[in-house]
């Protein structure tokens, strides 16, 4: 079984990197140079795309590369790679043949418009470097896809203005050099991470947010007062599942000690008194048939759930009885009102 990343040597730049072995092309058996790929210039979500090893897509860049070895994960693979750059730094190398591309962590900090880099302090003149030391283009070397240059801009500047006065002729100088820009790239992709989740959890609360204000929304909307607005209820919980998942929750919240009490509390909820003396759970005559409306069943499915023995058999005929009961509730609520009302006049003639 082929393991998930490996470790290569780019010729071109003549360097070391992790990469995702999915990324690896055919190997010349005579020769035993593998081509690989590598993403183009700018393109967005490389950490996502690298660490979840990512089928490369057609417009991606061809490279030469030897295979060092295959690792099992990601952080294995980077420490391989910064290992076999170090052993190759300690042969002695000339002025402008240095290593490019420290590793694909480190990419960030030695591609970034100004971030510090071999190329910056290793030569007081651009025209010293011999023709292997030079940079493609489009190579790994020069893509500038890790991360935002307002992310790194303040570290690049302090770090550039100090670069002036390094001299690193000797390998021990460029070995420290290579490890900083390790390090300053593995900060910059954990960096590129942590604002990822940032941006996910912000997503996530906005999300969060709509919910809220749905469920206010029916909250506000409860009890129904006419066929309308039942209706238009009923279509809103076909059409939206957010819509019909707040809705479950405003049931759950009503509660009751037991199945009867409980459809009895969220037929009060959902339909006013005036409304269910109107109409019928069957819809008998010309009257409005509730039993069948998608708003029922929902309520019918969370009060089985909380009550198992409770049969649908037993919520209908609560239900049916409620809505029978509904002329009755509507008189003693008018009556309840009037003496209310009798009430008050007769406080305000005393007051008076």
């Amino acid at each position: 079984m082929e393991k998930p990343y490996a470790v290569v040597h780019f010729f071109e730049q003549n360097t070391y990197s992790e990469i995702p072995s999915n990324w690896l092309m055919a190997t010349d058996e005579s020769t035993g140079i593998t081509e690989c790929k590598w993403p183009p210039t700018l393109i967005k979500n490389f950490n996502f795309q690298f660490k979840n090893r990512i089928t490369p897509a057609d417009n991606w860049n061809t490279y030469k590369v030897k295979i060092v070895r295959y690792c099992d994960t990601l952080i294995q693979a980077r420490k391989a790679a910064e290992d076999s750059e170090s052993s190759a730094s300690e042969a002695p190398r000339g002025k402008g043949h240095r290593s490019k591309l420290p590793s694909a962590t480190a990419a960030a900090a030695a591609t970034s418009k100004h971030s510090l880099t071999a190329d910056n302090v290793s030569s007081d003149n651009e025209n010293d470097r011999s023709d292997n030391g030079k940079k493609p283009v489009n190579s790994p070397v020069n893509d500038e896809f890790l991360m935002d240059d307002t992310l790194v801009s303040d570290h690049s500047k302090s770090m550039t203005s100090e670069s002036d006065s390094l001299i690193i002729d000797g390998d021990d100088d460029k070995h420290k050099l290579d490890s900083c820009l390790r390090l300053l790239g593995t900060l910059m992709v954990d960096m590129r991470d942590l604002k990822e989740r940032v941006v996910a959890n912000n997503d996530a609360n906005n999300h969060g947010e709509v919910l809220n204000e749905i469920r206010s929304n029916i909250k506000n909307d409860l009890p129904l007062n006419s066929k309308e607005e039942v209706s238009a209820f009923n279509t809103k919980l076909l059409e939206s599942k957010n819509y019909c998942q707040e809705f479950v929750k405003v049931i759950k919240q009503i509660g009751g000690a037991h199945g009867k009490e409980y459809t009895e509390r969220v037929l009060n909820t959902i339909f006013s008194t005036s409304f269910a003396a109107e109409n019928s759970w069957e819809g008998k005559k010309t009257k409005y048939k509730l039993n069948d409306l998608k708003v029922v069943k929902t309520c019918e499915e969370v009060i089985l759930e909380k009550f198992p023995p409770w049969s649908s058999a037993e919520f209908s005929k609560v239900g049916t009885n409620w809505f029978r009961l509904g002329n009755q509730r509507a008189g003693l609520q008018n009556k309840q009102i009037q003496k209310q009302k009798k009430h008050e006049d007769t406080t305000n003639n005393d007051l008076e």
